[in-house]
């Protein structure tokens, strides 16, 4: 028995596209993402970029409790691949206001970045939320 995937890529270049030149941009361009959540449960995202740094899309890697999330990292992968970005930046809200990554989130960080280098995609940040501010990764060394 053969089975056949097909796969049609089909995106529609926006007439306002979403640009981010840094990490603040990220941040304001998911922070509205988080609503009441912010302070409540942790909830963890992935942005892709195309080569422009424009946004192709956004999607929900997990949700978990107030003080942990597991996140889905084949849907990444496969978003990733499926979207033909050039650029990923995942990010994660503590609701306890502590912006200090966890040895978790470096953990991970490492992970997902090697795993994107096969594809040769890269993780250009991983963000972590409040709501009054963030701590970027990348801006502080990690990446």
């Amino acid at each position: 028995m053969v089975f056949e995937t097909t796969i049609k890529y089909l995106r529609k270049r926006s007439k306002n596209p979403i640009k981010v030149e840094n990490s603040r941009d990220v941040y304001n361009f998911l922070k509205p993402l988080y609503k009441e959540n912010m302070n409540y449960q942790e909830e963890m995202r992935a942005v892709f970029f195309d080569t422009a740094n424009q946004v192709i899309c956004v999607t929900t890697l997990g949700i978990g409790c107030v003080n942990s999330c597991v996140s889905n990292n084949q849907k990444l992968y496969q978003t990733a691949i499926l979207s033909n970005c050039k650029g990923v930046v995942i990010a994660h809200n503590h609701p306890s206001g502590n912006l200090k990554p966890s040895e978790a989130d470096i953990k991970l960080t490492k992970e997902i970045q090697e795993a994107l280098k096969l594809f040769r995609i890269v993780l250009m940040d991983h963000l972590i939320l409040t709501e009054n501010d963030y701590e970027s990764l990348a801006d502080k060394g990690y990446l």
